[in-house]
């Protein structure tokens, strides 16, 4: 029974340990950040819609096979987070495909309006990756990227991170997606002490919806969720884009989010228009004390 008490004892503090362990805060939180002015109009959804494949070295490669485009590229501006100061964001993104291979880059720079004694804070995010259609109805990626981010003079902190994801299309009009994102490097501090970055098990699902047989008229759902490992918060996001002709495109969402999620809680907005391959797309968001007011801009191409 002794014997018995102890190991109960010794499961009981492991348990205890590995709660405190994913309670911990997690750190280059800027990562998850959505950098698609299409995907943040739907408040973040879109991680299973083959519509967009411009920025899917930031979130799934494993749609770039299956997208109808030979190339998706992509270029965009975000005005980020005024209620905290604002940060301005530039990136570049673009995806190539190549039979049933998927080929992706991207890249993001951030600034943060004020400046501290002289010094603005900065990130900086670089990645590529990989897709592979092995399956009419199955496709697999991974994505690896560089972050680094200068919070003030003489102090920065940077970490490798992956994403692996499956992709699945069982019927026409529906695909899924699921996987792990990033999965990062542990984070050291000058102070000794070590962060993990936000890490979640990803799922999504979209369904493309024609109105009517031969109809100019479209409807894309869709639905994403994240489960934040290391701080046990979740978030889900809701998201809608009309279609005219897949020439103009309204789009609404929403994100319900854990208190203290990286993304947080809000509703978006977000107007498109295409024509002969180039594209604009604006979101905005609100309903968020944290994110509220941010302004996303696009311009892409694709072929």
């Amino acid at each position: 029974m002794k014997n018995v008490g102890k190991i109960i004892l010794i499961v009981a503090f492991a348990l205890i340990s590995l709660s405190l362990r994913a309670q911990q805060q997690e750190v280059l939180s800027f990562t998850r950040i959505e950098r698609n002015p299409r995907a943040a109009g739907l408040a973040g959804a879109g991680a299973a819609s083959v519509s967009s494949t411009a920025y899917a070295s930031f979130v799934n490669s494993a749609i770039i096979p299956f997208s109808n485009s030979t190339a998706d590229f992509a270029a965009g501006y975000q005005y980020w987070a005024p209620s905290l100061g604002a940060a301005h964001a530039i990136n570049l993104a673009g995806a190539y495909r190549i039979g049933n291979i998927g080929l992706s880059l991207g890249g993001v720079y951030q600034m943060e309006q004020k400046d501290f004694d002289g010094f603005r804070p900065a990130e900086i995010q670089v990645g590529a990756g990989f897709g592979i259609r092995v399956l009419p109805w199955l496709g697999l990626g991974v994505n690896a990227r560089y972050v680094q981010e200068n919070l003030f003079q003489g102090y920065s902190q940077n970490g490798f991170g992956l994403d692996a994801m499956a992709f699945f299309a069982p019927l026409w009009g529906l695909t899924l997606t699921a996987g792990v994102a990033n999965i990062g490097s542990r984070v050291k501090s000058n102070a000794g002490g070590s962060y993990p970055q936000p890490t979640s098990i990803a799922a999504a699902a979209a369904y493309f919806l024609i109105l009517g047989a031969g109809s100019k008229h479209s409807i894309e759902f869709m639905l994403d969720e994240n489960f934040y490992i290391h701080s046990r918060t979740n978030a889900v996001s809701f998201g809608m884009e009309y279609s005219y002709d897949r020439i103009a495109f309204a789009r609404v969402g929403y994100r319900i989010a854990s208190e203290g999620t990286v993304y947080p809680s809000h509703l978006s907005l977000g107007l498109g228009a295409q024509f002969k391959g180039f594209r604009l797309d604006v979101s905005y968001l609100t309903l968020s004390e944290i994110i509220g007011n941010s302004v996303a801009v696009g311009l892409g191409y694709r072929f």
